[in-house]
């Protein structure tokens, strides 16, 4: 039986995603919600980033490539529909993702919470952003692999989302321990990472391509998986290192125009339909899945 006629995957949290979650996201409320927000902060001026203002709710269309593709919506909406599980109000801490979506939506369904980034620039802009939509939400510069500290203890709720990729594999250990050290006993850590066979050299980063030394890092952190063990999950569904849809994603990206396209961008944009199936370039997400998991501490 495939993975996606596997009636189990919905019921499956720590996994990598499968065909059937795209099926999923067409129906979740949250998706909504975080579209919404993500428009409503364009309108007003406030950036809601993937890393920086180039990919960013400034430079996008309504297809949201670069804040709100399909993966991020399933990591970040995995996460929502599990959260009333902790509680109406929760203390959060989200690691790594200063100035993405996540963070602003968590605040703004009133849970209070921190933001922390090695980049200045994206911690300010947080911060500002943070500021002019009277949230809950401080953002603080730090590295998650050497103190977690100056952000606080007792959180309920610790996020790192699509950020172990871009952290070397020995620090991985200090990494788990610095976040369970500020979580509560019976808190949770969301954890997303890119997962698969990717490779480079640049700064996004290169896919985890065995869970084995993840799994090792958390135990030893004493932090255990809620709900299933992803090391015992069939090998066809570790075998999914390929994201789904990624074809329809890559042309997506490869014909995307950005917010407000002059005349030349769209003629140039109905050239590139034309050509779309001889010249569209290879996307990294036929190479890497996307792998999520739920920890709670001891």
């Amino acid at each position: 039986m495939s993975v996606n006629a596997d009636p189990s995957v919905k019921d499956c949290f720590n996994r990598p995603m499968a065909e059937s979650d795209l099926l999923w996201l067409e129906q979740e409320s949250s998706v909504t919600e975080m579209r919404e927000l993500i428009e409503r902060y364009a309108r007003e001026g406030l950036p809601v980033m993937n890393g920086s203002l180039r990919y960013s709710n400034f430079n996008e269309g309504p297809d949201h490539v670069f804040t709100l593709n399909p993966y991020r919506q399933w990591e970040y909406a995995s996460l929502l529909q599990r959260l009333p599980e902790l509680g109406d109000r929760i203390r959060f801490l989200d690691v790594g993702g200063a100035g993405a979506a996540l963070a602003y939506v968590l605040a703004e369904r009133g849970h209070q919470g921190v933001a922390v980034d090695l980049n200045a620039e994206l911690v300010a802009t947080c911060a500002d952003v943070g500021g002019k939509r009277k949230l809950r939400l401080e953002a603080k510069a730090c590295d998650a692999a050497k103190d977690l500290s100056v952000a606080g203890e007792g959180f309920d709720l610790v996020t790192l989302v699509s950020v172990l990729e871009h952290i070397p594999e020995q620090e991985w250990p200090m990494v788990f321990a610095n976040c369970a050290r500020v979580m509560r006993r019976g808190g949770w850590l969301y954890l997303t990472f890119d997962y698969g066979d990717y490779h480079t050299e640049k700064p996004f980063g290169t896919s985890v391509k065995d869970i084995t030394p993840v799994l090792a890092a958390v135990k030893a952190a004493g932090l255990q998986c809620k709900g299933n063990d992803p090391g015992r999950l069939p090998t066809e569904w570790l075998g999914l290192k390929s994201a789904p849809g990624h074809g329809e994603f890559g042309r997506q990206i490869y014909l995307h125009i950005g917010r407000v396209p002059s005349l030349a961008k769209r003629l140039k944009r109905q050239v590139k339909r034309v050509v779309a199936p001889l010249l569209q370039p290879p996307t990294r997400f036929a190479k890497h899945n996307f792998f999520r998991m739920l920890l709670e501490k001891a």
